[in-house]
């Protein structure tokens, strides 16, 4: 009966010893609450005795609340218990460790360390607390850490130390009076005890306890941290009080189907009807609220950078904040504030700050602009030096400066990072760029939350455009420090606060993009787990010729093991021990033992799923190859290109990983986990093993992702690869990184006490099925470069960017939807139709003459790509200076999407029914009424195009200035199901009815000129739909003579003022256009004077933009042009 003690942490506790001194120091320890006298254990109380009330056996919840006793039953104080005998303890304490690892009792030296030789994890470690502290009533002590307690002997001196202690709390008298147990029964009791525990971590030391894991899967932290909250709203500080909580309080789980029983034999059919499959977008954030935190003006603000304009820049406004700098830097400068190091080597950049600590160790931020300085991508160039050079600074930095930023008495204590890929973290931008930015990113990811939990602060990550000045992102870093929310990742592209969030989206498998039917594939870490899995679906299913490359190697006894029973395999391990012992050149102990029976094993299983493959109809080749040996990698890459020529693709599974914050782990450790993914890819990209047009796939997690606490080299390798994904697919290359989570009976998911962690944190586990099938149909069907891959991941997205609660986005084409589901894509209605004939979009008799947008075709390849130059001036296309805000042209989203219809027509050679997938990404502006230049590309494939408009800024002296922008993007429309039928009725009534709002007063709120006046009128609107009507514009929108058009473009514009009055009256707010899913246009011919339109509202998105259908229609109920998901952006 050890009672609850505050202040016990598991890193106190490493070693068996340690548990054991543990046991010894607190048997006996009255509990600190009052608690019911427990029936005698041994004997059945008499029938007229009073008999205390025993609580249920269910998972506690934070502090339990104390259970009432019986009015017969007095609390008194506890009577400490005779102290414990060493040798009884020690006994009790190894028999725990026994249980607990399955080794045999005469390999567990009492001296031996747990997590070095006993490779006894921090989870085993923090049940063996629980158990000593549950069976000799050890209280709750404050400060306690596991690596306090590295061996069973320091576990041996906790226990005697600890053990007996009273509590200040009073207790129930027990049923029997409290006595020293027998040796025996102590022992008896020891080997129950894990068994019998409901919630080992309840009763776990008071530190947070972070959970490893094994093959892609996701460590959690035991903490709970914040709930979810919409991207667009505030995100809080975590509370202490949900820092310290017991990991089994309630969270608030959203309904997901990812852990659906499946029948025997199941092979992931269903994993489409899931909903694991998330698709990484960017979202606004903008600032519901600005805090107001602290900077001392008698404490530093460290800066490193290589970039003298930024450092200028970052000076200059600590200079206006009024608080003291010191830069870091490789620059040689004179500068008394300054020291220069050398990023390139470890050791002397952890030299520098560890000198420069000693002499002011109270900084109050760190300010990192390493990131924003990254060279180009060279693929000859190291990962690994890369890594040195880019992201270690800061992993140093956090480690030496740990004091100074959990001093937060006069500061509100900080670090921000700056990166310079696109503004959005890469998601947006079609250039190559350098992975290493990602291994930053996700380092990063995790840094914030280590850092969070031991200092108390704050960590931001802002990515900027190339063509961010130096001062700008100086002012909007620093008032992000001073008045952002919690959120990490800001973007800032176009201006506009942003941030990442993932979104469920269906796979449509309605075409392959990469059929891997014959295809030969390159397979690192096939040899067991969910690797073997996917290698098995790919042989079953496309009969791909697999080379197989794996540290793990077949050995010439190899296949005499396969054939051994488990009998024979205990003997053989038994015979392994025997011969460790022998060895007089080392000291045997049971990890050496686990190492050398591990590595017979993983031969055995690399070996059984080489013969699986071959049965499953595929060619197989195998190689020994260390990945993060270079050399290595070529030989086998130029073994490969002889044998094979270049292969068709590389599925890269090989990974480490091992969970420790950042203050306590071995920077060799980083390099290594950080190279087993990211500098062995590199190795393959620069051996030119992977042919033209190829594909790279990635085993990632979703620590790379939303971080997690401990997984920071991790996180760096998964987020380099991730960021690689999209680099290659601006390259040409089929790139796709899959961030996975949790698996079901794999890895971790096996493993005793770690999935109540994860569960009682509310993360979903994934059938390894389903993952795997997924994945494999990616690859296949997928045109995206990342997803993620999981369920429900709880307290683990800090941010709530995984929006798990939004409804499935199901594209045209997408196949197994779930039956009684919805349907409806982006937002349509419950009911729909096909289209019928009538419905259909007639041919255009003149669409030869729809030429307006399409300016100067520069290239044309009929049924292949266009090329096209079109300049928007005010003199051929007056109708701009009735689309100006605040004086400024902007050209309206509706002549973006006739250009996009002009110019499928001249690609195609045919007008398409409608668009899909428009996005309004940056208006186009006519700055200083000056003419303003774009380019339109088109690609076809099929019957189908992809579209976009880009410009270039070119300043007054004729000069480029910055990157390419890119405005609009669309794709044609193929199939489309009408949902006019399910509305038509609502719509059609009151048609007559008088005006609700008036044309007057709906462009006294609109900025509109008269040429783009189109609303003659509101009838009605509310929250759930409105009804305009339209009349043709006071103003042409050309002087001259009217356009031959495709889309009956201002028929659309009537539909997108329509909505957004709608917005204006039910969300007070104006609402521009950002995009829409589908738009069709039925009729082309010219409008007659009225019409009607009819929108309805889908709700909000997760990013806080509206969602609308619309409907354009004439008296008779014909429709004219009819739109799926128009997303409009408040301003």
């Amino acid at each position: 009966g050890i009672a609850q003690q505050e202040g016990i942490q598991l890193k106190d506790y490493p070693t068996i010893r340690h548990c054991i001194n543990f046991a010894l120091n607190n048997a006996g320890a009255a509990s600190a609450a009052p608690v019911a006298a427990p029936a005698p254990a041994a004997q059945p109380a008499p029938a007229a005795a009073p008999q205390a009330t025993v609580a249920p056996a269910v998972t506690p919840v934070a502090q339990p609340a104390p259970v009432a006793a019986p009015a017969a039953v007095a609390p008194v104080a506890a009577k400490p218990t005779a102290a414990l005998d060493e040798a009884t303890v020690t006994k009790e304490v190894v028999a725990m460790v026994a249980e607990k690892t399955g080794y045999p009792e005469d390999m567990l030296d009492l001296d031996l360390d747990m997590e070095a030789d006993l490779g006894i994890d921090t989870v085993k470690q923090a049940e063996l607390f629980a158990a000593m502290r549950e069976h000799y009533g050890i209280a709750q002590q404050e400060g306690i850490q596991l690596k306090d307690y590295p061996t069973i002997r320091h576990c041996i001196n906790f226990a005697l130390n600890n053990a007996g202690a009273a509590s200040a709390a009073s207790v129930a008298a027990p049923a029997p009076a409290a006595q020293p147990a027998s040796q025996a029964t102590v022992a008896a009791q020891a080997t129950v005890a894990p068994a019998a525990e409901t919630a080992p971590a309840a009763q776990a030391p008071a530190q947070p306890v972070v959970v490893e894991r094994d093959n892609g899967l996701p460590k959690i932290h035991v903490a709970t941290v914040q709930e979810a909250v919409p991207a667009a709203d505030k995100v809080e500080k975590p509370s202490e009080d949900m820092l310290t909580t017991n990991p089994t309080a309630p969270i608030k789980l959203h309904e997901s189907l990812a852990e659906r029983p499946e029948r025997e034999g199941y092979a992931g059919e269903h994993c489409h009807e899931k909903k694991l499959r998330s698709v990484t977008v960017v979202a606004p954030a903008p600032l519901s609220e600005r805090e107001n935190r602290r900077l001392s003006k008698d404490r530093t603000v460290l800066i490193f950078a290589d970039n003298s304009q930024l450092i200028k820049a970052y000076t200059e406004e600590c200079k206006e904040l009024g608080v003291k700098y010191h830069v870091f830097t490789t620059l040689k400068t004179r500068s008394k504030n300054t020291t220069i190091v050398n990023w390139e080597s470890y050791e002397e950049t952890e030299a520098a700050l560890k000198e420069y600590a000693a002499e002011d160790p109270n900084i109050q931020g760190i300010v990192y602009l390493l990131g924003a300085s990254v060279k180009k991508f060279d693929k000859k160039a190291s990962p690994h030096a890369e890594l040195t050079k880019y992201v270690m600074p800061l992993f140093i930095a956090l480690r030496v400066f740990e004091k100074g930023l959990s001093n937060r008495a006069d500061a509100d204590t900080f670090f921000a990072v700056n990166t310079k890929i696109d503004g959005t973290f890469g998601y947006t931008t079609d250039e190559e760029f350098n992975p290493i930015s990602g291994a930053l990113t996700g380092g990063v990811t995790c840094y914030r939350k280590d850092v969070y939990e031991r200092t108390g602060a704050i960590g931001k990550l802002l990515d900027f455009e190339p063509t961010a000045t130096p001062d700008e992102m100086a002012q909007k870093t620093m008032d992000e420090v001073l008045h952002g929310d919690m959120r990490l990742m800001i973007g800032t592209r176009g201006g506009e606060r942003s941030t990442i969030l993932s979104v469920p989206v269906r796979l449509d498998r309605s075409q392959k993009r990469f059929d891997l039917a014959g295809k030969t594939v390159i397979f690192t870490g096939a040899g067991r787990g969910i690797g073997a899995m996917l290698s098995q679906k790919l042989a079953a299913q496309y009969k791909s010729k697999i080379i197989v490359l794996d540290i793990i190697e077949i050995q010439e006894k190899t296949p005499l093991w396969a054939t051994m029973n488990e009998a024979e395999l205990a003997a053989l391990k038994k015979q392994i021990w025997e011969d460790l012992k022998a060895d007089p050149t080392k000291k045997a102990t049971p990890v050496l033992l686990e190492r050398a029976f591990g590595r017979v094993k993983d031969s055995i299983t690399l070996y059984n799923n080489l013969q699986k493959l071959c049965e499953l109809g595929s060619e197989v080749e195998y190689y020994h190859c260390d990945v993060m040996n270079s050399s290595m990698v070529k030989e086998v890459c130029t073994k490969i290109k002889a044998k094979n020529g270049r292969v068709d693709g590389l599925i890269h599974f090989a990974g480490l990983e091992r969970s420790k914050l950042i203050y306590d782990k071995d920077p060799a450790e980083y390099y290594r986990i950080f190279d087993v993914k990211a500098t062995s890819f590199a190795s393959f990209l620069a051996n030119n093993i992977v042919r033209e047009k190829g594909f790279f796939a990635f085993a990632s997690s979703i620590a790379g992702k939303y971080g997690n606490l401990g997984q920071s080299d991790y996180a760096s390798a998964n987020d380099y690869l991730a960021k690689s994904a999209f680099s290659l697919t601006n390259q040409g290359y089929r790139g796709i990184a899959i961030a996975m989570s949790a698996y079901k009976n794999v890895g971790m998911g096996v493993r005793a006490g770690v999935e109540t962690f994860l569960r009682s944190n509310g993360v979903d586990f994934v059938d390894p099925e389903d993952g795997m099938q997924i994945f494999l149909d990616e690859i296949v069907y997928g045109d995206v470069p990342e997803i993620v891959l999981t369920g429900s991941l709880g307290r683990l997205d800090w941010d709530h960017q995984h929006r798990l609660e939004m409804d499935e986005i199901v594209p045209t084409g997408a196949q197994n939807a779930p039956k009684g589901g919805d349907d409806n894509a982006n937002g349509g209605s419950g009911s729909s139709a096909p289209v019928t004939p009538a419905q259909q979009a007639v041919p255009a008799a003149d669409a030869f003459n729809a030429t307006h947008f399409l300016g100067n075709v520069s290239s044309l390849q009929k049924g292949a790509e266009i090329h096209l130059e079109k300049e928007f001036n005010l003199d051929s296309d007056p109708y701009l200076a009735d689309h100006a805000i605040e004086g400024t042209p902007y050209v309206p989203g509706v002549m973006g999407i006739e250009t996009f219809m002009e110019t499928a027509n001249a690609l195609l050679g045919q007008v398409p029914q409608g668009l899909k997938d428009v996005h309004f990404y940056l208006p186009i502006k006519l700055l200083r009424n000056r003419p303003q230049a774009v380019r339109v590309i088109g690609k076809a494939s099929g019957n189908e195009a992809s579209m976009e408009i880009e410009s270039d800024f070119i300043n007054s002296k004729g000069v480029k200035m910055g990157n390419t922008r890119r405005h609009f993007t669309a794709k044609t429309l193929g199939s489309f199901t009408s949902t006019w039928e399910s509305v038509k009725a609502e719509a059609m009534s009151g048609l007559n009815g008088a005006y609700a709002v008036t044309k007057e007063e709906i462009y006294k709120k609109y900025f509109h000129g008269p040429s783009f006046q189109v609303l003659g009128g509101i009838v009605r609107v509310d929250k759930h739909s409105s009804l305009a009507v339209y009349n043709t514009t006071p103003r042409p929108q050309w002087n001259d003579c009217p356009r031959t058009l495709l889309a009956n473009p201002m028929l659309i514009e009537a539909a997108f003022q329509c909505c957004g009055f709608q917005d204006m009256s039910i969300e007070h707010k104006m609402t521009l256009p950002d995009g829409i899913a589908e738009v069709a246009v039925f009729n082309r011919q010219v409008p007659p004077a009225q019409l009607y339109l009819y929108g309805v509202s889908r709700g909000n998105t997760a990013d806080g933009k509206t969602l609308h259908d619309a409907y354009v229609f004439d008296a008779q109920g014909n429709v004219w042009v009819e739109i799926h998901g128009y997303q409009a952006i408040g301003q």
